[in-house]
């Protein structure tokens, strides 16, 4: 290969690199299109603008734009939600391989926060109070399940890390009186692998949970503190 080839192959990346962006999409599973009407709706921007997209797998997507302000602006943001899920962005390289990726969706779970009683002034703020245990990616009424007990409750579906220790209370204070002593809002979750009903993290069992106190046989939930400005 000659020089002149060699600059022109360098230049050519130059100019990729300046429109293309890689996307991790967790929540869902988007086709080509619906990934580019969902980026469309949360970025407001002209669905032109949107020259391409392209699957790589396992969740990941090359997608490039007309104009080059938009890839910085992205890597700058590095996140952002669309319905029903989330897009990480990263940095686009000409040998992007989604296998060899570490920061891949084995890292992240979702799964749906219930808050029983929760009480009527605070459910305009649920997001809020969510938004303190994981990324907010949808709000319910009532939780999925029909046969669940705690049908009626308001739920929240979140995307967690798997370093992320639940809380099982959150302490919310008392917005109809100030005077009031904050209460404990008790959350429930579904749809986790492994979880641990102790302290309420997910990666190992009750039985094995390091936070466990064997010599007591008690154990303080974790606990969540809401600041009262919302």
């Amino acid at each position: 290969m000659s020089e002149q080839d060699r600059a022109q192959i360098v230049r050519e990346i130059q100019r990729l690199e300046k429109r293309i962006i890689i996307a991790q999409v967790l929540g869902i599973r988007p086709r080509r299109a619906d990934l580019r009407l969902l980026l469309q709706a949360s970025l407001k921007q002209d669905i032109d603008n949107i020259t391409d997209i392209q699957m790589l797998g396992r969740n990941y997507y090359q997608v490039e734009f007309e104009l080059e302000w938009m890839v910085p602006i992205l890597l700058e943001k590095k996140t952002v939600a669309i319905k029903g899920g989330w897009v990480f962005f990263h940095k686009w390289t000409h040998n992007f391989s989604a296998n060899q990726v570490l920061h891949d969706l084995d890292s992240y779970h979702t799964c749906v926060a219930v808050f029983p009683n929760l009480r009527k002034e605070w459910v305009p703020f649920v997001h809020l109070i969510a938004s303190t245990i994981g990324i907010v990616l949808e709000t319910y009424d009532k939780p999925r399940q029909n046969n669940d007990k705690y049908m009626g409750a308001i739920s929240t579906k979140l995307l967690i890390s798997k370093s992320t220790i639940l809380p099982a209370n959150i302490l919310l204070p008392n917005l109809l009186d100030s005077r009031q002593e904050s209460y404990s809002q008790r959350i429930l979750y579904r749809g986790l692998p492994n979880q641990c009903f102790r302290c309420f993290g997910f990666g190992h069992l009750a039985k094995n949970c390091p936070k466990f106190n064997k010599d007591t046989d008690k154990h303080v939930p974790n606990t969540t503190i809401v600041p009262a400005q919302v």
